[in-house]
């Protein structure tokens, strides 16, 4: 059972304070107080707070809420795309492979100019040596090629 100081940090949650949002979303990130964690819950409140332009909020979704959470949690996981994308702006990196991915995977719901900047990123992050960057680029470029072929064998 919550304690009574998050209960009450909770209770002011659900009624919108955006700090309160923060808290409990920070708490049930790390587990602290009387809170189990739960990354899931954890971004349930923080995506609230962020939609209230808290930063630390989009900052902590970008460096702690994993691309397989917000699919599996959100109907539409493209909206979640914003909170990505500034915190990568702002320096956290991890953000970007989510992103970039979000955007990429979900394509119909984004202009060019979303799409260039996802490859922007990876190629960004490839050039650190991430890995996962590399490999998203390279399947992303291969699905591009792909699509020539295919569009080419078509006329």
């Amino acid at each position: 059972m919550a304690a009574r100081d998050d209960l009450a940090i909770l209770k002011a949650a659900r009624t919108g304070v955006a700090d309160a949002q923060l808290a409990i979303g920070t708490r049930y990130y790390l587990g602290n107080g009387s809170l189990p964690q739960s990354t899931e819950t954890a971004f349930y409140w923080l995506e609230r707070a962020a939609r209230q332009g808290l930063t630390e909020a989009w900052t902590m979704i970008g460096r702690a809420v994993p691309y397989d959470l917000v699919r599996s949690t959100m109907s539409r996981p493209y909206e979640a795309v914003e909170w990505y994308e500034r915190a990568f702006d702002s320096g956290v990196l991890e953000a970007g492979i989510v992103f970039s991915r979000l955007v990429l995977e979900n394509s119909s719901h984004f202009g060019h100019k979303a799409k260039d900047k996802a490859v922007n990123v990876l190629k960004q992050l490839a050039e650190r040596n991430n890995h996962e960057a590399q490999w998203l680029l390279a399947k992303h470029l291969a699905q591009l090629e792909d699509d020539q072929h295919h569009g080419a064998g078509e006329c």
